[in-house]
Formats: C-alpha cells, structure tokens, sequence
C-alpha cells in the first residue's frame, strides 16, 4: 500500500517575529507517494540544493531562497511548529 512521504522544513522568511522582521516557520511538504518505507536519514541526504530549488517553487511565497530552507527532523518540526499526527513516528 502507498503512502505519504513528507519533508520538514524551517523557511526564514515565512514568518515575522513580534517586531515585524522575518522569522521562521515550519513547512511539511508532500514529496511524493511509496510503497516501501524510507528512512528519513536516506530522504533527508538526498536533499540537494538542486531539490531545494524546486521545493522553493512549490511554496506559494514570493521572495523566499533555497538558502531559507533548511530540512529538519518530523520530531524538532512538532516540538518548534506544532505537532502533526505523524511526527514522532511518520510513515515515510
């Protein structure tokens, strides 16, 4: 059976602090459907600046660079943006 597998991000930008200057927020993007399990290590290494690109263009934001994006794990994503179903334990 296929499932989800997800991608957890912090993107500079896509937030503002108290102040009005950019700040992070968390991202869970989609990347695709499998039928076997990924370890996130594996998923996570293959995230080139190439495929940072394309997420960029995914994100429905202007202004914001490959070099905004930075992939973090399911577990520091619920503890810092607020926990999703799947964080501790996602089916990747």
């Amino acid at each position: 059976m296929k499932h989800d597998v997800y991608l957890y991000l912090k993107v500079f930008g896509l937030a503002v602090d108290e102040n009005g200057k950019k700040d992070y927020a968390g991202a869970r993007i989609c990347i695709g459907r499998s039928d076997r399990d990924i370890p996130y290590s594996e998923l996570t290494a293959k995230t080139t600046d190439f495929a940072k690109e394309l997420l960029v263009k995914m994100l429905p934001v202007e202004g914001i660079k490959a070099s905004d994006l930075t992939v973090i794990t399911p577990e520091e994503y619920a503890r810092n943006y607020g926990d999703v179903d799947d964080a501790e334990n996602p089916v990747l």
